[in-house]
């Protein structure tokens, strides 16, 4: 049940879409519905990937930022010790 809950940036996504498709269809709302039910799943995808892409990326910097800290305080502790 909890995976029914939309965020505010989920909900801001929602009505930023929402208010593009009224000015680009020029306010007909008929327009507007086949518009949303054509692009639905691909948009819901889409927006799946990108999120699995960001999450990738961030995982990847903080391992190279952990990687770079890691190499620095064993060389500080070789340059203490000797």
């Amino acid at each position: 049940m909890a995976d029914d809950v939309m965020t505010n940036a989920e909900i801001g996504r929602v009505l930023e879409r929402v208010e593009s498709a009224i000015v680009s269809h020029g306010g007909k709302l008929d327009a507007i519905i086949v518009q949303t039910t054509k692009t639905n799943g691909r948009v819901d995808r889409h927006d799946d990937q990108l999120r699995d892409i960001e999450q990738t990326v961030g995982w990847a910097w903080r391992l190279v930022i952990g990687l770079n800290v890691t190499v620095i305080g064993g060389v500080v502790v070789w340059w203490v010790t000797h």
